[in-house]
């Protein structure tokens, strides 16, 4: 009975030994499959870094054309102070225009009365 008692605890023991077994080369295939998933996360990790790194060269563009933009507002405000100062430029030229006339005018007259002078 003892030795029937005792084959049947080897016999257990023996499955226990068989399951741990199959659970440990379970663990291995886990710990293979978690190798794995690091080694794609540490893909996708430089991706990401890949990523930023052109995020940030776009933002320099960015930051470059904002500048370019801040340039071209600049130069047309400065072209509407020409403009401005063209338009005053050209009044003024009528009003010497304006002013020519009547000197010539004057002259006119002042010719007109030479004439009777003599």
């Amino acid at each position: 009975m003892c030795w029937e008692a005792a084959g049947e605890c080897w016999e257990a023991a023996g499955e226990c030994w068989e399951a741990a077994g199959e659970c440990w080369e379970a663990a291995g295939e886990c710990w293979e499959a978690a190798g794995e998933c690091w080694e794609a996360a540490g893909e996708c990790w430089e991706a990401a870094g890949k990523c930023w790194e052109a995020a940030g060269e776009c933002w320099e563009c960015w930051e470059a054309a904002g500048e370019c933009w801040e340039a071209a507002g600049e130069c047309w405000e400065a072209a509407g102070e020409c403009w401005e100062a063209a338009g005053e430029c050209w009044e003024a030229a009528g009003e010497c225009w304006e002013a020519a006339g009547e000197c010539w005018e004057a002259a006119g007259e002042c010719w007109e009365a030479a004439g009777e002078c003599t």
